[in-house]
């Protein structure tokens, strides 16, 4: 049991003899143990100036064994007004652990972009206060991503010349599972069952949401790179208007990651405006240039749908089925502005090819979903993006394969 704090203790050291006998005693000794006042608690994360620091960031500091609690303490720029102040209640391993953490989080305030701020942590042991830094740490947080003006190229139309295979089986994807349709194209395209052959040829085939009139715009993006943040790009926001409307309308997504949209519930023949905003961890930026597009009939849709079944079925470039898992270098390499991508599946798998910047950043997803076994091939336009170093990683089951491609414009 250790002793407490600012405590005057007597002491003295006493001889046994054999028959346990007190035989001897020393003169008595007196000390007082050191205060219970915590010492000066040493910073970790941010470090000293350091830039790009998230906006809901992780404070990292060494534990003194004598803190019970620590006061995190956030001050933007000059402020001598903490903007954050947190009571942390110390570990029940306290002494033992090497470095104690606090994560920014709901319902705590986010810091600003692209800021200077100040912290310190302070230690109380009850209620008395530990040492006092004479200096605090500075760091400055990342900004939100670049405005993103007219950098996004976007897919309006289903037109299936504007579209490689990658995209029109992503958005044929999207358009079975937000319409709910439960047609023989729509089996193929999640399921891809090559066995299925029929055509859907009206609307009445499918699911209740076919009995309205409503209208829609499906829409496809490139992914948006912004170099001037290190964290990646995490979402996507998008806005639409009818054409000469003031208000815009923003629509909600499951998967805010995905570069996939259907805008649903619109009038017929009617010209929309659209527009998309890029996010990372630190919010979003500011919305793109608006575009325009006129929404579209539900025949429409089951058309491209049953167009894209009978494309996929034979985009397996052989009857073959080869031995193992296999992704292929690129061709050609380097290349500009469009290359091919292929990989080996000896089974049917569930496929995530993605392609990343040199930096970690995942700037494009092209192929996801099940595939059945057979080889395959993805082409790839990087029109639209920056020239330099990028690697595409293949996922098949249990399977992973990483390699590299270079742009050269």
């Amino acid at each position: 049991e250790p002793l407490s704090f600012n405590t005057t203790y007597y002491w003295r050291l006493v001889t046994i003899d054999e028959g346990n006998n007190i035989s001897r005693t020393s003169d008595t000794f007196e000390f007082t143990t050191e205060g219970s006042a915590p010492g000066l608690i040493g910073l970790l994360k941010p470090k000293a100036k350091e830039k790009n620091v998230p906006r809901n960031p992780t404070f990292t500091w060494e534990p003194d064994y004598k803190a019970l609690r620590y006061e995190l303490l956030v001050y933007e720029g000059t402020s001598t007004v903490a903007t954050i102040t947190k009571d942390i209640v110390a570990p029940v391993d306290n002494a033992e652990v090497d470095q104690i953490s606090y994560k920014l989080t709901d319902p705590d305030p986010s810091l600003k972009e692209d800021t200077e701020y100040r912290w310190k942590v302070v230690g109380y042991h009850n209620s008395e206060k530990g040492l006092e830094p004479s200096h605090m740490r500075l760091f400055t947080t990342d900004k939100k991503p670049a405005s993103t003006g007219n950098s996004f190229t976007i897919t309006f139309y289903l037109d299936l010349r504007g579209m490689n295979d990658a995209q029109k089986l992503a958005m044929a994807k999207e358009l079975c599972n937000a319409l709910q349709l439960d047609d023989a194209g729509c089996a193929r395209i999640i399921i891809i069952d090559e066995s299925t052959t029929s055509k859907t040829n009206s609307a009445s085939q499918n699911s209740d949401i076919l009995d309205t009139n409503d209208a829609l715009i499906p829409l496809i993006w490139s992914p948006f790179v912004d170099e001037t943040s290190v964290f990646p790009i995490t979402g996507y926001a998008i806005e639409y208007r009818e054409k000469g409307i003031e208000e815009w309308t923003a629509l909600e997504r499951e998967e805010p990651a995905d570069t996939i949209a259907i805008i649903t519930g619109l009038k017929p023949e009617t010209l929309y405006e659209i527009r998309l905003a890029a996010g990372n961890e630190n919010g979003f930026g500011e919305f793109s240039d608006p575009a325009e597009a006129e929404s579209i009939d539900l025949q429409t849709v089951l058309d491209f749908i049953d167009d894209v079944a009978e494309i996929i079925t034979t985009s397996i470039e052989s009857a073959e089925i080869p031995l193992e898992f296999a992704l292929f270098q690129n061709y050609p390499n380097p290349f500009n502005p469009a290359t091919t991508i292929r990989f080996a599946l000896p089974e049917a798998s569930e496929v995530q090819l993605e392609v990343y910047s040199i930096l970690g950043q995942r700037v494009a997803v092209l192929s996801e979903g099940l595939k059945p076994a057979g080889f395959h091939s993805i082409q790839l336009d990087a029109s639209r993006w920056a020239s330099g170093t990028y690697v595409y990683r293949l996922r098949a089951g249990e399977y992973v394969s990483t390699k590299k491609f270079m742009l050269i414009k």
